[in-house]
C-alpha cells in the first residue's frame, strides 16, 4: 500500500515493456514507435509529474489540503490527452481504464477505495491499520460497504508485486500494451512482400 500511487505507473511501465516485447516479436521497430505523433504528450507529462509530487514526494504532506483538487485536475489533463489521441491503437482502452478510475475516485471524495481483503493479502498491516483509523494512505481510503462503485476500486491484489490494482488499472495497462505493440508495426507493415 505504501506505493499505492505508483500502482498505475508500475502497471503501465510493465505493459509498455510487454508491448515492446510483442512488437519486437512481430518484427516491429522502436524507430517506428518513435514516429508516432502523440498530441499534447507534454500535458500528460505535466499530469504525471504532478501526481508524483502529490503522492510520492517529500512535498506530499504539505500538499495534503489540496490533494483532492490537484488529483482531479491531473485526471482532467490526462483526459484531454486521451481525447486528442483517441484514434490511436489502445488509447480508447487506456482512456476507458482511466475513466473507470476517475469515476470511482470522483464518487469517493477524491480517493480510491481499497479493499481490506486486498491489503491483508499483501500483508501490509501498517497501511491496513491506518486505513481502519479512517486515514488515507496516499490516494487510497478503506473501502466501505456503501462505497460507490466499490467493485471497480482497488480490489485485485498481486502479492508477489506487493501491488493492488483496480479493473481500470488493468484495462489502462492493456491499452498501453496495444499502443506500443501496434505502434511498433510488424514485418508485414514494413515488408509488403511478406504478405
Amino acid at each position: 500500500m505504501r506505493e499505492c500511487a505508483r500502482t498505475v505507473l508500475y502497471a503501465t511501465v510493465t505493459a509498455v515493456f510487454l508491448g515492446g516485447l510483442i512488437g519486437v516479436l512481430r518484427g516491429g521497430s522502436l524507430g517506428r514507435l518513435g514516429q508516432l505523433h502523440i498530441r499534447l504528450a507534454w500535458l500528460a507529462g505535466i499530469a504525471w509529474l504532478t501526481q508524483v509530487v502529490l503522492f510520492a514526494s517529500p512535498l506530499a504532506s504539505a500538499l495534503d489540503a489540496w490533494a483532492v483538487a490537484i488529483h482531479v485536475a491531473t485526471i482532467l489533463l490526462v483526459a484531454i490527452v486521451i481525447v486528442a489521441n483517441r484514434n490511436m491503437p489502445g488509447v480508447a482502452a487506456f482512456g476507458l481504464g482511466l475513466l473507470m478510475n476517475a469515476a470511482v475516485i470522483g464518487l469517493n471524495g477524491g480517493y480510491m477505495p481499497v479493499s481490506a481483503a486486498a491489503v491483508m493479502a499483501l500483508g501490509d498491516d501498517a497501511s491496513l491499520a491506518a486505513l481502519q483509523r479512517g486515514e488515507h494512505v496516499q490516494k487510497a481510503v478503506l473501502m466501505q460497504p456503501d462505497s460507490p462503485l466499490w467493485f471497480i476500486g482497488d480490489v485485485l491484489p498481486v502479492p508477489p508485486l506487493r501491488k493492488i490494482y483496480s479493473p481500470g488499472d488493468v484495462i489502462a495497462a492493456f491499452g498501453a500494451l496495444l499502443l506500443v505493440a501496434q505502434g511498433m508495426g510488424s514485418r508485414m507493415d514494413t515488408n509488403p512482400a511478406a504478405l
